[in-house]
């Protein structure tokens, strides 16, 4: 058992607070970083510099980390070495974010979540996914105990799931310490890693639609000794409760398909929950079992808020002054958000045109705007529900990163509008 406090200060800098867990291979604590005066988790390796094995599975994990930065993964902050007159006694160790709330499993355990609350759990772990499988990163080990739920704190605001513990992720093209052996938690691991086959970015997202299904069940799929958890997987697909809505069911077969070739990516995955989301969502509402197809939902008074927020990160990812989101129907446009600019100084009528067909009707004989981008918004039929403007005074040549972030902010807007496609400029 790890000392609670094993150090009172590590490199004079951050203070020992108190051990937050251990493992096999480190133990976390709670620390106070005296430069910055605020607090963060540190993770100690149990094994000292000496032990080569072990400082190479040390090295691989802060070499993955520090390729990585997305807000649905903790982020590494530092790392160093606390110092032993004999140098082979050394222990390295890592600095993150310190995020106080609970796990995924222990929120789990605790009461049942809504069919809500899980798309957008998977949602975010899915986003976190795609960006490190992106990255060249598998993370191997996702299951509830890695995953932290936190609360940012405004009101409105829902919590938000991070995916933690990259002890054991693997880098494509670099040879883990592990290879060839059997590694990860039985009960998420994946038919290719209980048969110690090559693994790809295909396991994480089946480990996922396992941790997404014990959501629902409030149990483990493959429980049981390794031995017989691993081999359960290689003999059956998971059971998919009779409750459980064809949507839900549809996905998570197909994330936990055996064949890694047959399951969604995971940029598929979070665009199959970030419509979940929206069908749960209605359901919530009383609006009943929503088909794809049907009709879309017109934005109501509650959503301005969000409409709003959507409009606050474009500003920032498009660098503009100026955001308009509108929704359209029967070719009459309704301002939902108008960020940087007051709203009898929009005309409505102009947002229904598309923002890149020629001089458009919005900034016609106004010298001061010189930038338009944005999109039309389209529901799953291909008819026009909204738009999306992005206006400023400075011109800009869209780049393929400025397309990438419109692109993302517009699926937002389509998700709240119950929309599928897009004209983007």
């Amino acid at each position: 058992m790890p000392d609670s406090r094993p150090y009172s200060r590590l490199n004079d800098r951050y203070q020992i607070l108190a051990l937050i867990g251990t493992g096999g291979m480190a133990s976390v604590y709670r620390a106070h970083d005296e430069f910055l005066d605020r607090e963060v988790a540190v993770k100690l390796f149990n094994a000292s510099l000496g032990e080569i094995a072990e400082v190479s599975n040390q090295e691989h994990e802060l070499q993955v980390l520090a390729r990585l930065n997305h807000h649905g993964l903790v982020t590494l902050i530092d790392a160093g070495i606390v110092a032993n007159k004999d140098p082979a006694k050394s222990r390295m160790y890592l600095v993150m974010e310190l995020i106080t709330g609970a796990t995924l499993k222990e929120l789990s355990a605790s009461r049942a979540l809504s069919g809500r609350e899980i798309a957008q759990i998977g949602f975010d772990l899915a986003e976190g996914l795609q960006y490190i499988h992106a990255n060249g990163v598998t993370h191997r080990d996702v299951k509830p105990a890695n995953v932290l739920m936190v609360t940012y704190g405004g009101s409105g605001d829902r919590p938000r799931a991070k995916l933690a513990d990259f002890g054991i992720a693997s880098l494509t093209g670099t040879p883990t310490p592990d290879e060839g052996v059997t590694i990860g938690t039985a009960a998420y691991l994946s038919p290719e890693q209980a048969m110690r086959e090559p693994i790809e970015a295909a396991t994480d997202v089946y480990s996922l639609g396992l941790a997404l299904l014990e959501c629902f069940t409030r149990t483990p799929e493959f429980p049981g000794t390794p031995l017989e958890s691993a081999t359960a997987r290689l003999i059956r697909d998971p059971h998919m409760p009779e409750w459980l809505s064809p949507q839900w069911a549809s996905l998570l077969s197909a994330m936990t398909n055996r064949d890694p070739a047959s399951r969604p990516t995971s940029a598929q995955a979070v665009a199959a929950l970030g419509k979940l989301i929206g069908i749960e969502r209605d359901l919530e509402n009383g609006a009943g079992d929503k088909q794809q197809g049907a009709a879309t939902r017109a934005p109501s008074a509650d959503d301005a808020e969000v409409f709003n927020r959507i409009a606050r990160v474009a500003s920032r990812l498009l660098n503009t002054a100026i955001v308009i989101i509108a929704a359209i129907d029967d070719g009459a446009a309704r301002v939902l958000s108008h960020h940087g600019v007051d709203a009898h100084l929009v005309d409505p009528a102009a947002l229904v045109a598309n923002p890149h067909d020629g001089v458009n009707p919005l900034v016609l004989g106004n010298d001061y705007i010189t930038r338009v981008s944005g999109s039309l918004v389209r529901d799953s039929d291909g008819r026009v529900v909204g738009s999306l403007w992005a206006l400023d005074e400075r011109p800009h040549v869209m780049s393929a990163y400025d397309d990438q972030n419109l692109a993302d902010v517009v699926a937002l807007v389509e998700r709240e509008l119950g929309g599928s496609t897009s004209d983007r400029s």
